[in-house]
């Protein structure tokens, strides 16, 4: 991988425990992930969902650090997709999604500026991360006419 970019192997280590020494609160938070899956063989993601491991390994260990917040994720897409298609029912529909981004078609019947401001309502929660009230912000395109245009919401929460 390294070197097949041509970067230079000893530079990214030294990023590595640069970063390392600037963020001692996600490294020790890593750490005790790692503690967590070797004593126990599970840790949760910031909604309390569980991911058990079979095997104490430095793979399962790595994996049990990557599940909180991919697991997170997935969790706050799958809340604000319920909660568009809720509040919208039959006037949207879900196109696509990839990483963090979701694609909506919204019947042009029921696009207004107090639909865009409800789905800013919707698509930006306020949420409890590692006892931390996170606010998730989303940038918003919109094609009016033919033409794609980004849209900042007018109601932020």
């Amino acid at each position: 991988g390294i070197e097949a970019l041509g970067l230079d192997k000893r530079l990214i280590k030294q990023s590595g425990i640069r970063w390392a020494h600037q963020h001692p609160t996600v490294v020790a938070w890593l750490e005790s992930l790692r503690k967590q899956c070797r004593l126990t063989g599970e840790v949760r993601d910031f909604r309390g969902a569980r991911r058990r491991f079979s095997e104490r390994s430095k793979h399962a260990e790595r994996a049990a650090c990557d599940f909180p917040t991919q697991s997170g994720e997935v969790r706050v897409l799958e809340q604000t997709l319920l909660a568009v298609t809720d509040a919208l029912g039959k006037g949207v529909r879900f196109v696509y999604q990839r990483h963090d981004f979701v694609q909506w078609a919204v019947h042009r019947t029921m696009w207004c500026e107090a639909t865009r401001a409800h789905l800013a309502r919707l698509m930006q929660p306020t949420v409890t991360i590692m006892g931390r009230s996170v606010y998730l912000p989303a940038t918003f395109y919109t094609n009016d006419g033919g033409e794609k245009s980004i849209w900042k919401p007018s109601v932020l929460l």
